[in-house]
């Protein structure tokens, strides 16, 4: 987290300088900069990244083909003309409801945390000076097309 957030610190520092060198000591400067005032906020990210990187490994991929192939999706998400439940009966229709239930609250869990969770969030907080959440949000943001 700290090399990430040092990185950003020194670009950022390049580039608002119109490209004039920034010299060596710029890194040590990023350094005690984001140990002095960002540290929560690097360990609260270096955390959740750490907790989530294996449920973003498994969801990103579902969640990049979500859509795929269903031109009748509506904003919400949900087919138009289908219920949001399973209409089943019998032995197997638990075990269907009970899938169907954990991948919508995985999928809930993706679109209100998890895909927030990228390590380009360092970035932000080291040019905007937010909090990890935020700058997580706006560099997601920023990466969305």
């Amino acid at each position: 987290a700290v090399e990430q957030y040092v990185t950003g610190y020194v670009v950022q520092l390049w580039y608002f300088q119109r490209g004039k060198n920034v010299g060596s000591a710029s890194i040590l400067r990023g350094f005690c900069v984001g140990l002095r005032w960002h540290l929560g906020s690097l360990a609260l990210g270096a955390l959740l990244m750490a907790i989530t990187r294996p449920a973003h490994c498994l969801l990103s991929p579902l969640a990049a083909n979500r859509n795929r192939g269903r031109p009748d999706q509506t904003a919400n998400g949900r087919a138009e003309g289908h219920s949001s439940r399973l209409q089943c009966s019998g032995a197997e229709a638990c075990s269907e409801r009970k899938a169907v239930g954990a991948a919508s609250c995985f999928h809930a869990c993706w679109e209100r945390f998890i895909c927030y969770m990228h390590s380009n969030a360092y970035l932000v907080v080291a040019m905007d000076s937010n909090g990890f959440m935020a700058a997580a949000q706006k560099a997601l943001s920023a990466m969305e097309p």
